[in-house]
C-alpha cells in the first residue's frame, strides 16, 4: 500500500515512442516485500530516500538516493522494505539492441534524475511531463554504449583521392574536435554554474572565440567549423554527468575514424600514390609533407580572408 504526498502522480499510458512508458510515478512506499518479481519490461528506479533493498541471485543492493537503478526486463529479483521511502519509478519497454542485455542490475548517478524530478512534477501537461521521462530515460539507457558514429564521422572526412587530400580533411576534423572538445568541458561547468555571477550567454561566448583563438593560433582556421559543432553539441545534448566521458571518447573515436582511413591509402594506394611511391616505409615521410602543405594551405586561406575583409593591402 503506497502512502501518498501532494506532489504524487501515477500516468498511464504514453502514446507510444520508440521508447513505450507502460507505467511511472512518484510516491511514498510502506510496503515493498515481493518475491521473485519478473517483468517483460524495463524498470528504472531512484529513491530519493532510503529504506528499500534489490536481491538478484543471493547479493544484496541497497537502494541509496544518490543511485539510479536500471533493470533490465525478464530479470528475476526479489525486493525488501526496512522503513518507508520515497520512490520515483518508471516502467517502459524498448526495442533492439536494448532487449539482449545481460541479466543484472545497471547503477548510475542520480544526479541527472535530481534535476529532471522537479520539472516533471512541476510540468502543467502530460505531454511536457513524457518527453521529460523519454530524456531521462536516453540519458540512463545510453551512456554506457560506445557508438561507432563518431568513428564513421572520421573516417568519412579522412576521405579523398589521394593521401594527402585525405590527411587535410582528416586532421582538419581531428584538430577542431579535439580542440572544441577539450574546450567545452570547462566552459559547460561555468555556463552551468554561472559562478561570479556572470550570465550564462557570457560563458559561452567567451568559450566560443577561444575555440576560434585556439584553431587561429595552431594555423588550423579551415578547423574552425567542426571545433564549433563539437563546442555546440556538446553544450546542449550532453547531460552534466556524461559531459568528459562524451567529449573524450568522441575525439578519441575521431581519431580512430581517420586513423583507419588514412591506413586504407597505405592499403589500397590510388595511382597517383603508387607514382608518388606511397608504403607502409615512406609512411612518416608523407605524413611529414601533407601536415607542411595542410598548414600552407590554411596559410593561404587566412590571406584570402584577410584580402576580402580589407584587412591587407593587395599587391
Amino acid at each position: 500500500m503506497s502512502i501518498h504526498t501532494e506532489n504524487d502522480f501515477h500516468l498511464n499510458p504514453f502514446p507510444p515512442f520508440d521508447v513505450r512508458i507502460v507505467f511511472c510515478g512518484y510516491t511514498r512506499v510502506a510496503n515493498w516485500n515481493y518475491t521473485n518479481v519478473n517483468l517483460r519490461v524495463w524498470l528504472l528506479y531512484w529513491n530519493r530516500t532510503s529504506g528499500a533493498e534489490l536481491e538478484l541471485n543471493g547479493s544484496v543492493k541497497k537502494m541509496e538516493p544518490g543511485e539510479v537503478i536500471l533493470i533490465p526486463p525478464y530479470t528475476t529479483f526479489s525486493t525488501r522494505l526496512r522503513e518507508p521511502f520515497l520512490h520515483f519509478y518508471i516502467h517502459f519497454e524498448a526495442k533492439a539492441p536494448f532487449d539482449r542485455v545481460k541479466r543484472e542490475f545497471l547503477c548510475f548517478p542520480a544526479s541527472h534524475a535530481a534535476k529532471v524530478l522537479p520539472r516533471i512534477l512541476k510540468a502543467r501537461d502530460e505531454v511536457s511531463r513524457a518527453l521529460a521521462f523519454r530524456l531521462l530515460i536516453y540519458e540512463y539507457l545510453l551512456p554506457g554504449g560506445r557508438n561507432p558514429c563518431f568513428a564513421l564521422i572520421g573516417a568519412v572526412y579522412g576521405v579523398g583521392s589521394r593521401f594527402e587530400e585525405g590527411f587535410h580533411n582528416g586532421i582538419n576534423r581531428l584538430i577542431g574536435t579535439f580542440v572544441g572538445g577539450i574546450l567545452v568541458i570547462p566552459f559547460y561547468m561555468l555556463y552551468q554554474k554561472q559562478p561570479f555571477g556572470i550570465p550564462a550567454f557570457l560563458w559561452l561566448a567567451a568559450g566560443l572565440c577561444l575555440v576560434l583563438w585556439c584553431n587561429l593560433a595552431l594555423q588550423a582556421d579551415s578547423a574552425i567549423q567542426p571545433g564549433i559543432v563539437v563546442y555546440f553539441v556538446v553544450l546542449y545534448t550532453v547531460g552534466e554527468e556524461r559531459v568528459v566521458f562524451y567529449t573524450l571518447a568522441r575525439i578519441l573515436d575521431t581519431g580512430i575514424g581517420v586513423l583507419i582511413s588514412l591506413l586504407c591509402y597505405l592499403l589500397l594506394p590510388s595511382k597517383y600514390d603508387k607514382e608518388q611511391g606511397l608504403s607502409f616505409r615512406t609512411m612518416w615521410k608523407a605524413t611529414k609533407h601533407a601536415f607542411q602543405s595542410y598548414k600552407d594551405k590554411n596559410r593561404l586561406f587566412r590571406e584570402d580572408e584577410q584580402k576580402n575583409f580589407g584587412m591587407k593591402n593587395k599587391k
